[in-house]
């Protein structure tokens, strides 16, 4: 294990605060902030990190007294205090066992979530939160990543030729990533050159440096999902009636790539990819750097079909469809709360409270 405190101060000093909460704590305001005043300035080690703002104010519905740490600072400090991005904390409660949780906005795209899934993730206490005096026994940090994706099937539309048949609404649950960006590469110093001499470097790095896996055709860098965190996504789902399917996902680097069915069909076929995003793989290798550094971080990717490749994409703002979309949406978040609850009290015991559950 390497020097946990002293990578997590150095990684924050190196970088201007792009949250709410890393601003709270370069001012000093995290003392006038609820949850952040009990516990440092720091975040719950439990995160759901989304894309959209939006998703940050209906994940905060599904909560007990939640608070858009954004907003407050704001209040505290000016506009400023905002950030660039809108952070939620507020409280899951179910068979009357809370469960402190973040909601973090992290854009799209592998280069945003080493921005703000980085800076979230560092701001978050692995070490015992404090909850209404009450430390909760927490060890390692979890973040999943709750978003939307692209279902890849063999066929077209409803004449789809072979198992898994994917629809939108139905939740894809990452046992890996494959990564096509350049944010691995970079973040090992080097580069994005293309030459025989850098790859061969990267892929030594690595497997041998990192000791992390790739691909049977040794053509992608394979990042996995912990297990724990994809049983539980899959009991969640289960639970609450949402169609769902385990496969591998591809997280690209532009969208455009779908235009290109005929390769995703073959990442299909080849190497079970079901989906593909922009998002997870980076949030999973933060994840494993975080874990060498001996903070123990898990992570994972519940994600909603939108539309599928080759067939159909996201539906018409206003449709039937896309109501009835928003509506697995928060079916989604749901089963992502779920899946930390079941996670955290699977590991630890805790008094809990006596108030009921949310429903789903």
């Amino acid at each position: 294990m390497q020097r946990p405190v002293a990578y997590r101060s150095e990684q924050l000093d190196m970088r201007p605060p792009s949250t709410s909460v890393g601003i709270a704590r370069k001012c000093g305001k995290w003392r006038e902030l609820p949850y952040l005043r009990d516990n440092e300035g720091m975040l719950p080690p439990c995160m759901i990190a989304v894309g959209d703002r939006r998703r940050v104010a209906s994940g905060a519905k599904l909560l007990r007294e939640p608070v858009l740490l954004h907003e407050a600072l704001e209040k505290v400090v000016g506009t400023h205090g905002r950030g660039r991005v809108d952070v939620a904390v507020g409280i899951f409660e179910h068979e009357g066992k809370p469960l402190p949780v973040t909601l973090l906005e992290t854009g799209v795209g592998c280069s945003a979530q080493e921005l703000y899934g980085l800076e979230g993730l560092l701001l978050s206490r692995h070490d015992g939160y404090l909850l209404d005096g009450i430390k909760l026994p927490a060890t390692e940090i979890v973040i999943l990543r709750v978003g939307m994706c692209r279902g890849i099937i063999i066929g077209e539309g409803d004449h789809q030729k072979e198992p898994p048949f994917i629809r939108p609404g139905d939740m894809i649950i990452t046992e890996c990533s494959l990564d096509d960006g350049l944010v691995a590469r970079q973040r090992l110093g080097l580069g994005s050159s293309m030459d025989i001499s850098t790859m061969r470097r990267f892929w030594d790095a690595w497997t041998t440096g990192l000791g992390l896996r790739v691909s049977e055709d040794n053509r992608w860098p394979v990042l996995d999902s912990t297990p724990a965190v994809v049983t539980a996504l899959m009991k969640s789902c289960s639970a609450l009636g949402l169609e769902r399917h385990l496969g591998s996902n591809l997280s690209k680097a532009s969208i455009n790539l779908e235009q290109h069915a005929e390769e995703l069909v073959r990442l299909r076929k080849k190497h079970n990819v079901l989906s593909t995003e922009m998002d997870h793989f980076c949030l999973a290798l933060l994840a494993h750097e975080l874990t060498r550094q001996g903070i123990a971080t898990s992570n994972g990717l519940v994600s909603c079909v939108a539309g599928t490749v080759p067939g159909t994409s996201h539906p018409e703002q206003g449709s039937l469809e896309e109501n009835a979309l928003l509506r697995k949406e928060t079916g989604m978040m749901h089963a992502a709360l779920l899946a930390l609850w079941e996670i955290f009290y699977g590991k630890n015991s805790n008094p809990g409270r006596s108030s009921g559950s949310i429903p789903p």
